[in-house]
């Protein structure tokens, strides 16, 4: 797990390192969820043109009610989410911005052996994400923007075994206000229906999140991007 995080904070910087005239921009959340107690999560996202926009995400959360292989545990262990959010902007007429978001992800939870009492070992589970959708993002003045949308997150367990796990449909809602410049505080959250596991995992999602995003190379006249808020 020292390794992930080690890895994660290494990609953010090369990220940052690279940044050039493009417009770009640096979230920091914490949020809670019907699965995590406490979710922290970074977002790094880039504009490579100006229909793009390229991102690496990292979310680390300790757990509340989570699922491995179908099996229910509570309130201890650890999970870590890494996405690459993509967003291809579709329209951009009168301001306001609709995308298309694909995030192709990987996510590692668990439990520790000593919260196990050793046991049955390390208990823990690797599977692969991916969250296609649509997000538009309205500008109500020049310094309050808020956002809507729609995205199905789809996620497959591969270790300890190849399941099926679950997959959701979020509507999204939040907003974000301008302090300065390059700041602003954001306040988001998704709630939807859930099924996997042949009916044996999450039924009812919901999670919130609020933050702050800098902007980088960024101008007042260019639209703002939205906040992608991860599948908690």
């Amino acid at each position: 797990m020292k390794k992930m995080n080690q890895s994660a904070i290494l990609l953010l910087s090369i990220l940052w390192s690279i940044s050039t005239n493009a417009q770009s921009n640096l979230d920091i959340g914490i949020g809670s969820s019907q699965q995590d107690d406490i979710a922290i999560q970074v977002n790094y996202g880039k504009q490579l043109t100006p229909k793009f926009t390229a991102g690496l995400q990292f979310q680390y959360g300790m757990p509340n009610y989570r699922f491995i292989s179908a099996i229910t545990f509570q309130d201890k262990g650890y999970s870590i989410a890494i996405n690459a959010p993509l967003l291809f902007k579709i329209n951009s007429e009168n301001k306001l911005q609709l995308n298309l978001l694909l995030k192709p992800g990987v996510r590692f939870q668990g439990v520790k052996p000593e919260e196990t009492n050793n046991t049955n070992g390390d208990y823990k589970s690797t599977a692969i994400m991916f969250e296609p959708g649509l997000l538009l993002n309205i500008p109500i003045n020049d310094k309050l923007n808020i956002q809507s949308g729609v995205t199905f997150p789809i996620i497959y367990e591969v270790v300890p075994m190849v399941l099926f796990e679950n997959q959701t449909t979020l509507l999204h809602a939040g907003g974000n206000y301008k302090i300065t410049n390059d700041l602003r505080v954001f306040l988001n959250g998704n709630i939807g229906s859930a099924w996997g596991a042949s009916g044996d995992s999450q039924k009812f999602l919901w999670s919130g999140q609020m933050g702050l995003r800098w902007n980088i190379n960024s101008s007042d006249d260019k639209p703002i991007n939205p906040i992608v808020v991860n599948y908690f």
